[in-house]
């Protein structure tokens, strides 16, 4: 995990920098550059644009989706990525929402599984955290092929 400080936003392109490499340097083991920029570019997006808070960088791991035969035949692989847990609105206790963002391209292959699992994922962190709460819904970022980004909430009540 790795916590994004908002005053380091307010020093420009320098501090940006400074964003970027930390994060390259964190997860450059587990997950592509692909998935780092993009990851990046929504820090910048939520710091800078829709002023959120106390944006967290974390990794997480799912297994693929296969068919029940593979699922026997073979042991499940699992894919590394990155999301952001960050707190929109005011730093005010009363107003703290906890959101957790999933970047993605839109090229992804989404199911209803991989929602179940990211699900499945936010709410065992969620726990850790001491929420309390069931997750009942979280962010999809979708980067498009040029650049720009659409968010979609997922609900629970969906499936």
């Amino acid at each position: 995990m790795m916590i994004i400080n908002n005053d380091i936003i307010n020093q420009g392109l320098e501090g940006q920098s400074k964003i970027l490499e930390s994060i390259k340097n964190h997860f450059k083991d587990d997950c592509t550059l692909d998935q780092i920029h993009l990851c990046f570019q929504l820090i910048i997006d939520l710091m800078i644009l829709k002023k959120w808070y106390g944006v967290q960088v974390k990794s997480g791991r799912k297994t693929n989706d296969s068919n029940e035969k593979q699922e026997h035949q073979q042991q499940q692989s699992s894919t590394p990525f990155l999301y952001l847990k960050a707190f929109e609105t005011s730093e005010d206790e009363k107003l703290k929402k906890c959101q957790y963002v999933v970047p993605t391209k839109s090229a992804s292959l989404w199911s209803l599984c991989t929602i179940k699992k990211y699900f499945e994922i936010f709410g065992k962190d969620s726990d850790e955290d001491g929420g309390g709460k069931e997750l009942r819904k979280f962010t999809t970022a979708i980067q498009d092929g040029d650049g720009s980004v659409t968010y979609y909430q997922l609900s629970k009540p969906l499936m």
